[in-house]
């Protein structure tokens, strides 16, 4: 019983000691490379979001550079049908082709105060549909 009990002492109380002090630094290192992992992650994403909001100013800023869509949207008199037609033709499509090459913006809405400027679907309404809205007040505050 006595040789049992200093085996036991002798060999089981330094497995047990070495064995907890392994698994608690495998533990540790297992964490902090999960940590690390994560953290490369985080950074991968968020050059990726950072690369899409770039795309979307680019485009953002193409689409109010275009001469055409500010004077139909700013006309002091309504816009006859050659003037609507023609705006459709060349401006419209070219606003179109702006949001259909970028898979990252999936449409734009231009909201006027002009009620000289017709709506010409999809992309140009009148500021009235939105008034009620709860984003609306808080993008007038």
């Amino acid at each position: 019983m006595k040789l049992i009990g200093a085996y036991i002492v002798i060999i089981l109380v330094p497995v047990i000691v070495i064995s907890n002090y392994l698994f608690a630094d495998f533990y540790q290192d297992t964490v902090d490379d999960i940590i690390e992992e994560n953290r490369y992650q985080i950074h991968n994403e968020k050059q990726a979001i950072m690369s899409k909001l770039e795309v979307m100013e680019k485009s953002f800023h193409m689409l109010i550079s275009d001469r055409s869509l500010g004077e139909y949207v700013t006309a002091e008199a309504e816009p006859g049908v050659k003037e609507i037609k023609q705006f459709m033709d060349y401006s419209l499509n070219y606003l179109q082709s702006v949001l259909f090459n970028n898979p990252y913006i999936a449409s734009v809405r231009f909201f006027v105060n002009n009620p000289r400027v017709s709506e010409l679907w999809p992309i140009i309404y009148q500021e009235e549909r939105i008034k009620g809205s709860p984003m609306y007040t808080k993008l007038m505050n």
